[in-house]
């Protein structure tokens, strides 16, 4: 799979196209979304404070 996006991705209508290794979560997603289910709001909020812990904020899932 990785191996046939390369190649989509070197045609020559996609050398404009910018790409990134990771992307947060919250920056595709927000889990305030109402459209989310409830185990899909929980594992957005999870990620979250899993990621706010792992970069050393005071205030893991809260606004700092």
């Amino acid at each position: 799979m990785a191996q046939l996006l390369r190649e989509a991705l070197f045609a020559a209508a996609c050398q404009s196209l910018m790409y990134h290794a990771q992307i947060k979560l919250d920056q595709i997603a927000s889990p305030n979304n109402p459209h989310w289910t409830d185990r899909e709001r929980a594992f957005m909020v999870r990620q979250l404070r899993f990621r706010d812990l792992f970069q050393g904020r005071q205030n893991p899932g809260g606004s700092d």
